[in-house]
């Protein structure tokens, strides 16, 4: 009869494997998530502000991360702090994207 005994390194690299696999599940999880470059343009401003928002996130968040960015970077003409003072839309012909005030 063949001793079935497991030796101390098999039993290491069983354990590996299996922690590998869950580790390796979560990993391809937390890539799973999809991101999207975000570039905003400002009249009278330098150069449109670009930076990378997750696909599940606000407007009025990704309105607020510019913003801060944008006073961050100290750029003019200044804009304030208050997202609720700006919309955010995708480029057009019509609007060449331009953010706006709304009053």
């Amino acid at each position: 009869m063949v001793n079935m005994k497991k030796s101390s390194v098999e039993k290491m690299l069983q354990q590996k494997r299996t922690n590998k696999g869950i580790y390796d599940h979560q990993r391809t999880r937390k890539n799973n998530v999809i991101k999207f470059l975000i570039i905003i343009s400002v009249p009278g401003s330098t150069g449109p502000l670009r930076f990378l928002v997750n696909e599940r996130e606000k407007v009025s968040r990704v309105i607020d991360r510019a913003l801060k960015n944008y006073a961050r970077e100290e750029r003019l003409p200044v804009l304030g702090f208050e997202a609720s003072n700006f919309l955010l839309y995708r480029v057009d012909a019509e609007f060449d994207g331009m953010v706006c005030l709304s009053f």
